[in-house]
């Protein structure tokens, strides 16, 4: 796809979202300097996760990094990857929103992943206000659900999701939350959505792909 650059000044610099496809090996790059996608982590111009937690290091895939963090932003890497084990979101079905604006853990009953191309805005009435989980992500990495239910698949042939898991695998890893407060009878507050998250997250840096990782 092309980039997003308008016909400005030819000073200004260009805003790279994502990697380039060549990334981390850029000296493959055909474009060079020219390229409109970024070459370093110093020029990506949107919010990252460390290279710890995108590699996988086990001292990053930690409790609050699975309930905090995994999920919340765009994926920036521009080369085809697998989307299920990757630490970023993908499309609206695999995105999170933070859940310290508030939402609670239980199923939004509008939530629709029918239609997998429509905006947010048409998933949901309440949109990012909406105080219930938006799509399965949301319900099992929020900090009320994270490791509270045994994993099945594990129990049988085998979890592929292994160290992802939303779902514990040992008695050890079981984690007991508190009850659900959340007040599902009205939206979440203006005031709990920052601005500047909401742009970036109603503003996917690329096209929604057709087809959504489950």
């Amino acid at each position: 796809g092309g980039s997003g650059a308008g016909g400005g000044a030819a000073a200004a610099p260009q805003l790279k979202h994502r990697f380039c496809a060549s990334y981390p090996n850029v000296s493959q790059c055909r474009r060079g300097a020219a390229c409109a996608f970024a070459h370093s982590r110093e020029e990506v111009n949107t919010p990252l996760l460390s290279e710890a937690e995108e590699e996988h290091d086990p001292a990053s895939l930690t409790e609050p990094f699975f309930t905090g963090k995994f999920k919340t932003l765009w994926c920036p890497i521009g080369a085809q990857h697998d989307w299920q084990s990757c630490v970023y979101a993908h499309t609206y079905q695999d995105a999170r929103r933070k859940p310290s604006i508030g939402y609670g853990p239980q199923p939004c009953p509008y939530w629709s992943k029918k239609d997998t191309r429509a905006a947010y805005s048409q998933r949901c009435p309440l949109g990012l206000r909406c105080p219930y989980s938006h799509g399965a992500k949301e319900q099992l990495y929020h900090p009320k659900y994270f490791r509270t239910v045994i994993c099945r698949d594990m129990q049988q042939r085998g979890c592929p999701r292994q160290h992802l898991c939303a779902f514990h695998h040992k008695r050890a890893e079981r984690r007991v939350v508190g009850a659900d407060t959340v007040d599902y009878s009205k939206p979440l507050e203006k005031k709990a959505i920052p601005t500047e998250w909401a742009t970036h997250f109603l503003a996917p840096p690329f096209f929604q792909e057709t087809c959504e990782a489950d």
